[in-house]
């Protein structure tokens, strides 16, 4: 089970105070906004007396306003840059002082349909369990919003390290040994199932309220870790005119998509850490083997779990030791190949700009992408 297993992240230097993480390189500036989604109640085993009633989604979308350069404006607020560095053992108060160019409640880039010649593409996005924050994939997140899509984060209470509404009220992760408890891991899911399952049906309503040009009517998904799971999980529930394609970063699969039923029937990408294989993870066999439409398996080469985050510039700040978790690529890279792939892919499957070298030979474009699997579906033609 590929989870939250950190080990000790020794040997970190010192770093500038106010140093700016990499900037979103889009043709849009970015925004960012919270919002509270209420939901029916109902059971949740994280939650105080069992029952969920709302969650927080977190929007990364294109902006026409100018940031300053370099970015002032808080990376993490204190909590969530506080719960990072617990949960990743770095001294406090390194990740409070780095900077970024999003800006906060910034009005949206409302050209952009004409601009483009379409509304703005909604993503929606699962964090790996237990993860710190939402915040701790804010490098993919806002890249992808630079590019014009709008990226709703999906937040858990109780259930992430922390999460910060925007009345300022606190949620804590519960200590849950997940790696013994399998039905824990089903809860997860199901409670972010519920959560994304809402988003889909409110968005029509929030989005109007919000003053967001996006669309509606359909959506790309992706996730990381047991969020890759919950994404396609997602996917294979609603219809393909609903979620039109998904993607996971390095997650096992759970319910469904371990088993005979796992046809999505709809465009995936799997993209993988090196040394995540077919042995290691039996769950991407079985997955693989019943699908019916597109999918590509690629490999990351160099790369740990958590390089599919915001850790992967982490490293570059501070030594990390620990291979299982971080690999030896470089976190600039890390971030180039994960923005071409993810956005690639969505650029392909939600507006059409299919890049057939980039998922056909993907080496010739980084050469520390292996094709691990692939099947073009029995509807597709793909040069």
């Amino acid at each position: 089970m590929i989870l939250l297993a950190l080990g000790a992240l020794l040997g970190i230097v010192p770093f500038s105070v106010s140093l700016e993480i990499p900037p979103y390189t889009g043709k849009y500036n970015v925004g960012m906004t919270k919002q509270v989604i209420a939901v029916d109640p109902y059971p949740d085993f994280l939650a105080p007396g069992n029952i969920s009633t709302s969650f927080l989604a977190t929007f990364f979308y294109p902006t026409l306003e100018t940031p300053a350069r370099p970015g002032t404006a808080r990376y993490m607020d204190r909590g969530t840059a506080n719960t990072s560095e617990v949960i990743f053992e770095l001294p406090a108060g390194t990740l409070a002082n780095l900077t970024s160019r999003i800006i906060w409640d910034a009005p949206f880039a409302k050209t952009l349909s004409q601009k483009e010649g379409h509304l703005s593409p909604t993503l929606i996005f699962s964090p790996a369990l237990q993860a710190p924050s939402i915040e701790a994939y804010t490098l993919i997140l806002s890249e992808l919003a630079s590019q014009g899509y709008t990226v709703a984060a999906l937040a858990h209470p109780y259930e992430l390290g922390y999460v910060l509404y925007p009345n300022g009220s606190e949620y804590y992760g519960q200590d849950v040994d997940y790696e013994s408890d399998a039905a824990s891991i089903f809860g997860v899911v199901y409670d972010r199932v519920n959560d994304t399952l809402a988003f889909i049906d409110t968005w029509p309503a929030l989005s109007k309220t919000m003053g967001f040009p996006s669309a509606t009517k359909h959506f790309g998904i992706f996730g990381h870790s047991i969020g890759g799971a919950v994404a396609l999980e997602v996917a294979q529930l609603v219809d393909p005119s609903i979620v039109v394609s998904g993607i996971n970063l390095d997650g096992e699969f759970v319910l469904a998509l371990n088993s005979s039923a796992a046809d999505i029937k709809r465009p995936s990408l799997l993209l993988a850490h090196q040394g995540h294989n077919f042995t290691l993870d039996p769950t991407w066999a079985t997955y693989t083997k019943q699908q019916s439409d597109w999918w590509r398996f690629i490999t990351v080469e160099g790369t740990g779990h958590w390089d599919f985050s915001d850790a992967t510039f982490w490293k570059e700040l501070y030594q990390m030791i620990n291979p299982v978790i971080i690999g030896d690529l470089s976190g600039t890279r890390m971030i180039e190949i994960t923005k071409r792939l993810v956005g690639g892919f969505f650029n392909w499957t939600l507006l059409g700009h299919e890049d057939v070298t980039l998922f056909n030979h993907p080496a010739l474009t980084f050469p520390e992408l292996v094709l691990s699997g692939a099947h073009n579906g029995s509807q597709r033609k793909t040069t």
